[in-house]
């Protein structure tokens, strides 16, 4: 299956009607629109079909749950008005979007109509089922969904699909319409370029490298890989089994897997068929127990592995023979490594296979590493700067080599960077003390993207972005100087060009013309109230730019590169000029930016379950709309930080001395729990803390339970043992989870046990297997403090943007991407 689907700009429109569906899931409140973002997003596919002259634009989404009933809560009328306003063309809104009345409508209307239909949502038969008002779940007769189906096809000539908000789930407007042409929006031309490279259209040989444990769990991995490459290296545990089925080597205690096993023959024999050479290792390093310790030897595979030995790693021979594989080929996709590469003594294969996909990277081989254990690998062998792309997509990018994508895949955006100048949007905000920085995760995070452009012979990468809150004025104390030198180092002394401005006539002219390969990055774009729009001056006072400022800003940005990329996930959630108003004509997404909506797309669309979330922060105010989100997703939820003393207060009365109590979150506590009892969504409080008698590195510390509370003059800082005991049993349950905002006062050491606890417990799961996410913030800077970056799934560069997706709101900077014409 190709990810190179058809996109609006290949289809001739002309003289059609457009059936786009939109996502103009719209936030309102009392009638009114409070976020029109997704409807402005719309407006390029829109405005694309009425520009090369379409017949009509026929528009239609879903807004809310109304669970398959007509209910004007949930109207699309008040989204009609506001599109009629910012497309500035007058929009004809239907009350109904199936039956014979809207099909008339649609079936003749005006050149150049631009029409919207009643929530798709008013109808079961769009989602195929929904709860009555007894909280039954009714599921659509199979007539009645076809019905609906074959209705909404005679709406429009041309399927369009612009609705990134939907684009995992099976409904019937996502999949039903049985139109002839069928292509994504410029909204959904994004994301998996190296894979879809990869996978459609690779340059050869094309070597696949597996390995894992089980052959059943890469039954359809191997199988999708045999249609498409020319080689296949398979080690780790499933070499085992492809050793003793074909050639009945003695394998000793290693793994072998039983249901595996009948299915090797099958694989071996499309691999005969599809003339693809299959290697596998000649030789391994064993050992007396699974243990970094174990006794190590090497056994030829004519030897065999005796008993009361396992196979750990490959051996010498096996590393020459994958070596000259991984030499002849000009693509390479990893995922697996071939030993044991967290014991020193058998990670010495996977380091030489390493290696040797480095070289291979150097002499021009596009390399692929394919997350998960294999991305670990890179991080360990510091790497991750010397292969193509490393993703951290795990089970998203298996998935994709698997064949088994989305529903609606999000599709490839060809990007040509060679010789062109790539304007990249990075997000280099990062924490500094007495001038020298103390957290180089989000510069690191962006070179994949950097050395891809410049791979693929741009001219040159300029880089932009902000640091601090400079508010709108030049400032030494934010300047980005420190890290065009940090960037330098870590890019292995690559020369960076640090210019003291970002904008103006001497930036345009220093971007114009680069040396071929430059690597330039632009002064703090906060320097400059045009970049947020506002500011607040000395005396205390807001203060807003002129539109005529920004866009004159926006125009200069727009003239230093060729092409924009956008990998500033850590800022997706702000309109700000630099990530929406860079009027290039190619607007992609960066590296960066792909794997964080992999992750967070693939635990909020299809997580494996138990679904845990772990929530803290200050204030329950601040998190109403994340805790809201959640508890529509989750199976479990641990609520830490002061925010659960709020919660403690209201709903068991606990004393809370001196802790955080927020007023305004207060009212809402009950509804929040009544909510996670209608989801049947387990919450967990903490049941002790440990206590302060001030805010302060040097308070007098106690342990108290929550039946005696907390003493007056006294204030929460920590999670006790009790509550540690409590949460690391959730944690241990969960399949999936999600972490955004640690439990306690981490920063200060005699209060940093229980976080430390938890985190402790959240590796323990990873390794076990659990997906877990840390939502940037505060908990990407407990990984830090803790060195645990490496030991969970995926740590977020963006805090709050994080945070919005968590709450299923939109980002700006996502949804502003659009592909060259």
């Amino acid at each position: 299956m190709s990810l190179g689907k058809l996109s609006i700009d290949k289809v001739d429109v002309k003289g059609k009607r457009v059936l786009i569906r939109v996502d103009f899931n719209v936030p309102q409140k009392d009638g009114k629109i409070t976020n029109n973002q997704r409807i402005v997003a719309a407006l390029p596919s829109i405005k694309y079909c009425l520009d090369n002259g379409a017949k009509a634009v026929v528009l239609m989404s879903h807004l809310g749950r109304p669970d398959g009933k007509k209910n004007p809560k949930f109207t699309l009328a008040p989204v009609a008005d506001e599109l009629k306003k910012v497309l500035g063309k007058d929009v004809k809104f239907l009350n109904d979007c199936v039956g014979p009345e809207v099909e008339a409508a649609c079936a003749d209307p005006a050149p150049g109509s631009v029409i919207l239909l009643e929530n798709l949502r008013f109808y079961i038969e769009e989602e195929g089922k929904c709860t009555n008002e007894k909280g039954e779940k009714i599921k659509a007769k199979d007539e009645d969904v076809e019905k609906f189906r074959a209705s909404l096809t005679k709406l429009g000539d041309i399927y369009v699909n612009d609705a990134f908000g939907t684009a995992h789930r099976a409904h019937s407007s996502m999949v039903g319409v049985k139109l002839d042409t069928r292509a994504c929006g410029f909204l959904m031309k994004n994301e998996l370029v190296y894979f879809g490279k990869a996978l459609s259209d690779p340059s050869r040989p094309f070597l696949a490298i597996l390995g894992g444990a089980k052959v059943a769990d890469k039954i359809q991995l191997i199988k999708n890989m045999l249609d498409k490459v020319n080689e296949m290296i398979i080690g780790g545990g499933m070499a085992f089994t492809f050793l003793k089925v074909d050639k009945n080597v003695e394998i000793g205690n290693s793994l072998f897997d039983e249901e595996g096993a009948k299915i090797v023959k099958d694989l071996l024999a499309k691999a005969k068929e599809k003339n693809v050479q299959i290697h596998l290792p000649v030789d391994f390093v064993i050992g007396d127990k699974f243990a970094e310790d174990a006794t190590a030897k090497t056994v030829t595979m004519e030897e065999g592995i005796p008993a009361g030995h396992m196979g750990l790693d490959v051996g010498p021979k096996s590393e020459e023979l994958f070596a000259a594989a991984v030499a002849r080929a000009k693509t390479i996709v990893w995922n697996g490594p071939p030993g044991v590469f967290e014991f020193d003594k058998f990670s010495h294969g996977t380091k030489a296979l390493m290696d040797a996909v480095v070289k291979a990277t150097s002499n021009g081989a596009i390399t692929i590493i394919g997350g998960g254990d294999t991305a670990t690998c890179c991080k360990k062998f510091k790497t991750e700067d010397k292969v193509s792309h490393v993703s951290t997509g795990g089970g998203a990018s298996l998935e994709l080599l698997e064949g088994a994508f989305h529903i609606v895949v999000l599709f490839i955006l060809k990007v040509d960077v060679k010789d062109k100048r790539v304007l990249i949007r990075v997000d280099f905000n990062v924490p500094q003390k007495d001038g020298k920085i103390t957290n180089n995760q989000r510069i690191v995070s962006a070179l994949p993207t950097i050395m891809y452009c410049l791979d693929n012979k741009a001219k040159a990468v300029i880089l932009m972005s902000h640091l601090g809150r400079p508010d709108g004025k030049k400032n030494p104390k934010y300047t980005l100087a420190p890290v065009a030198e940090e960037l330098k180092r870590v890019l292995g002394g690559k020369d960076v060009k640090f210019l003291n401005d970002c904008v103006g006539p001497e930036v345009e002219a220093a971007c114009a013309d680069p040396p071929a390969g430059s690597i330039i990055l632009l002064e703090n774009l906060r320097f400059y109230i045009e970049e947020e729009g506002k500011c607040t001056n000395e005396k205390g006072e807001k203060l807003k730019a002129s539109p005529e400022a920004v866009e004159k800003f926006r125009a200069s940005l727009t003239k230093l590169g060729d092409i924009y990329v956008n990998d500033a996930f850590g800022t997706a959630h702000r309109a700000h000029s630099s990530m929406v108003g860079v009027k290039l004509n190619t607007r992609a997404c960066g590296f960066l930016m792909k794997n964080e909506l992999l992750y967070f797309g693939k635990a909020l669309s299809d997580p494996a379950r138990p679904f845990l979330a772990i929530l803290g922060g200050a204030k329950v105010a601040d998190k109403i709309q994340l805790i809201k989100n959640m508890l529509d997703k989750v199976n479990e939820m641990i609520i830490g930080g002061g925010m659960a003393f709020t919660f403690l207060k209201v709903d068991k009365n606990v004393e809370i001395g001196k802790s955080l109590f927020d007023e305004a979150g207060a009212k809402i506590v009950k509804e929040l729990l009544a909510k996670a009892k209608e989801k049947n969504v387990q919450i967990h409080l903490p049941v002790d803390f440990v206590v302060g008698d001030k805010f302060a590195e040097d308070a007098t510390a106690k342990t108290v339970t929550a039946e005696e509370g907390v003493p007056a003059g006294h204030m929460g800082m920590d999670v006790g043992p009790k509550s540690e005991e409590l949460f690391a049993t959730v944690v241990a349950r969960a399949k999936t989870i999600v972490w955004n905002g640690p439990p306690g006062v981490f920063e200060f050491e005699k209060f940093s046990h229980g976080t430390k606890a938890l985190m402790d417990a959240v590796v323990k799961a990873t390794a076990a297997g659990c997906c877990t996410i840390i939502g940037g913030g505060d908990t990407a800077t407990c990984c830090k403090k803790f060195k645990t970056e490496d030991k969970v799934t995926h740590v977020s560069t963006g805090g709050g943007a994080s945070l919005e997706l968590l709450e299923g709101k939109v980002l700006p900077g996502v949804e502003a991407l659009s592909p060259a014409p």
